[in-house]
C-alpha cells in the first residue's frame, strides 16, 4: 500500500518537459520520446522532433520509462510500475516493490498511471450521420458516442446512440439510449461491474425504460487481434409504454430479468485500420416468465484518415412479450455514419 502510495504521489507531482522513455525496436533503431498507451497491438509514442508516431507491438524489443503504467496481459494478469532496463530483448520489467518480468508478446494494454487532469485519461470515439431526401423531405439524423475513463482498478465507461427521423405527411421517429456503467478488476480475467440505462423508442412505442444491472463478467479470450467477453446478472427496470387504451395514455409496469450476454471484437491495426464489434444482450423475465427482450448491434469501422472512420452499424431490438397488443415486437436500424475517435 506504502507503495502504491508513493505511485500516485509520484505521479502527481510536476513531469520535466523532456521525453525521457527509451524505445529500442527489433531492427535496433533507439528512439527517446515518451510512452503513450498500448491498444489494439499499436504503441503510440510521442517523440521530440517527429510528433507522435504509431507503432506495430510486434517490432518492439525494449521499453524503458521512469513513470509508473498498468500493464495488461492476454491472461487478464495486471502489473504496475516504472518499466526498469532489462538484459533480455522480448521482455518488459515492470518494478514496483518488485520486479516482474513480463513477455512482450503477451501484453495486450499499457496504460500510463498519471495525476493530471481527467480528460487526459478520456478516450472514446464520436459517430455522425446525417441524410435528407427533397424528394420526400425525409431528414434522418444518427449519433453515436463511447467514453471511457481508466484506473488502476476501475473502468468507467458511457455509451449513447440517437436516431432521428422526419418526413413529410408522417409521424416523426426518435430513439435513443444512454448507458453508463462502471467495472472493477479482480486482477484476473474476472471482473464485477454495475451498469445503468435510459431508453427510448417510438417504432416500439417505448416512451421510457429506466433500468439498472448489477453483474459479473470474464474475458474469455484477448489478444492482439480479437477479444471476447461474457456476462451475467440481474436487471431491475421500469418501462413506460404508449398504450391509448390505458388512462393517460400509458402503460407503467416493473420487473426483474436476468442480463446475460457477450462481446466479441476483432481489429486490425495496419492502415488503414479495420475495427468489427458485436454486442448481444438477452433479458429473460424473472417477473413475466416467457418474456425475453433482446438488444443487439454490429459496428464496422473503417479508417480513411488519421483517427476518422467511416462507420457501418445494425442495431437490432427484440422483445417476445410487449406489454401491449398492438406494440411491435422488433425493431432494427442500420446506420452510415463518420467517426472521429479521440
Amino acid at each position: 500500500m506504502l507503495a502504491l502510495g508513493g505511485l500516485l504521489l509520484a505521479g502527481a507531482g510536476p513531469l520535466t518537459a523532456q521525453k525521457s522513455d527509451t524505445l529500442l525496436l527489433r531492427n535496433g533503431d533507439r528512439i527517446v520520446g515518451e510512452i503513450s498507451t498500448l491498444e489494439d497491438a499499436l504503441l503510440e509514442y510521442k517523440t521530440d522532433n517527429v510528433g507522435t508516431i504509431k507503432l506495430k507491438w510486434d517490432r518492439v524489443a525494449r521499453l524503458i520509462s521512469r513513470h509508473y503504467y498498468q500493464v495488461e496481459t492476454r491472461s487478464g494478469g495486471l502489473s504496475f510500475g516504472t518499466l526498469a532496463p532489462v538484459d533480455s530483448a522480448g521482455y518488459l520489467a515492470v518494478a514496483l516493490d518488485e520486479v516482474t518480468y513480463v513477455p512482450l508478446a503477451d501484453v495486450v494494454a499499457i496504460t500510463r498511471i498519471k495525476q493530471k487532469s481527467i480528460w487526459d485519461r478520456i478516450d472514446g470515439y464520436l459517430d455522425l450521420g446525417f441524410t435528407y431526401a427533397k424528394s420526400n423531405q425525409t431528414l434522418q439524423l444518427t449519433s453515436g458516442l463511447e467514453a471511457y475513463y481508466l484506473t488502476r482498478l476501475w473502468d468507467v465507461r458511457l455509451k449513447g446512440d440517437l436516431f432521428i427521423q422526419r418526413q413529410n405527411e408522417a409521424d416523426p421517429t426518435r430513439r435513443w439510449s444512454l448507458q453508463p456503467s462502471i467495472a472493477r478488476s479482480l486482477g484476473t480475467r474476472w471482473l464485477v461491474y454495475t451498469l445503468a440505462q435510459l431508453q427510448q423508442n417510438q417504432e416500439l412505442d417505448l416512451d421510457l425504460r429506466t433500468l439498472i444491472s448489477p453483474g459479473g463478467g470474464v474475458w474469455i479470450t484477448r489478444s492482439n487481434r480479437r477479444e471476447a467477453s461474457a456476462f451475467l446478472g440481474l436487471a431491475a427496470q421500469q418501462e413506460h409504454y404508449r398504450d391509448t387504451t390505458a388512462t393517460g395514455g400509458t402503460t407503467t409496469s416493473t420487473s426483474l430479468e436476468l442480463s446475460t450476454g457477450a462481446t466479441l471484437r476483432g481489429f486490425r491495426y495496419d492502415f488503414p485500420e479495420l475495427d468489427v464489434t458485436a454486442n448481444l444482450q438477452i433479458f429473460p423475465s424473472l417477473s413475466d416468465l416467457g418474456r425475453v427482450r433482446q438488444e443487439g448491434d454490429v459496428r464496422v469501422r473503417y479508417e480513411v484518415l488519421r483517427d476518422f472512420f467511416i462507420t457501418v452499424s445494425l442495431q437490432n431490438s427484440f422483445d417476445s412479450r410487449p406489454p401491449t397488443p398492438e406494440t411491435p415486437k422488433s425493431d432494427v436500424t442500420t446506420t452510415l455514419s463518420v467517426s472521429w475517435k479521440f
